[in-house]
C-alpha cells in the first residue's frame, strides 16, 4: 500500500475536439433570433500523483464523449447592416461515454 498525494506542476491538459451543427432563425424585425443545433464533444483532464519521496508516481486520464444540444437568443441593433450581436443561451449535454485509466509507473519496471 502506498500513500500518493496531487503534484500540482502537472499540466493535465488533454487535447479534444468538438464538431456542430448549428441552425439560425430570424424573427421579421431583424433585431433577434433563435439558434438550436447539435453539437459532438470529445475532452479529457488528467492529474498525476506520486508517493512522498517521488519514487512511484501514477497518471489518471479521464475521457469523454457527449452530444449537446445548444440553444440561445441572438439579440442586437439590425443584423443585416451591422452584422453585431449578443449571444444569451445554454447547451445541454448527454455524456454518451465517460472513461478512466490509470498508468502506474510500479508496473513500466
Amino acid at each position: 500500500e502506498m500513500q500518493l498525494t496531487p503534484v500540482s506542476s502537472y499540466p493535465g491538459y488533454m487535447p479534444g475536439f468538438f464538431a456542430s451543427y448549428l441552425y439560425n432563425i430570424d424573427f421579421p424585425t431583424d433585431n433577434a433570433g433563435v439558434v438550436i443545433g447539435l453539437e459532438y464533444n470529445n475532452y479529457g483532464i488528467a492529474a498525476k500523483y506520486e508517493t512522498v519521496n517521488g519514487r512511484y508516481s501514477m497518471v489518471e486520464k479521464h475521457r469523454i464523449n457527449a452530444i449537446g444540444v445548444p440553444v440561445f437568443l441572438k439579440f442586437g441593433p439590425k443584423f443585416y447592416k451591422k452584422q453585431k450581436y449578443a449571444f444569451l443561451g445554454a447547451q445541454f449535454n448527454f455524456h454518451i461515454n465517460v472513461s478512466e485509466n490509470q498508468t502506474p509507473s510500479w508496473l513500466n519496471a
